[in-house]
């Protein structure tokens, strides 16, 4: 699917969209790692399961925010508001 959606990416031209959706994708894969390790461990911290779940989904949500903003060509301000609200 990640491949898919890079080479539609690809296609709009625009190297901020590509920067934006790479970077999440690693923070993606970043949370995935973080699950597999505590995921026998019925001790997490509240602080590293919040950050299991900002990693796999609320990163996502913010980039595909953001990048509405930069395919519509908002300004940064707007830009930062639209990733903020992912």
């Amino acid at each position: 699917i990640y491949t898919r959606a890079f080479q539609m990416m690809t296609s709009l031209g625009s190297l901020k969209v590509l920067e934006v959706m790479s970077k999440a994708v690693n923070v993606i894969a970043e949370g995935e790692v973080l699950q597999l390790m505590n995921v026998n461990d019925p001790d997490i911290t509240e602080e590293n399961y919040m950050r299991v779940i900002y990693s796999k989904t609320a990163r996502l949500f913010e980039a595909a925010a953001q990048c509405s903003g930069i395919l519509a060509g908002c300004s940064e301000e707007q830009e930062k508001g639209l990733q903020d609200y992912g």
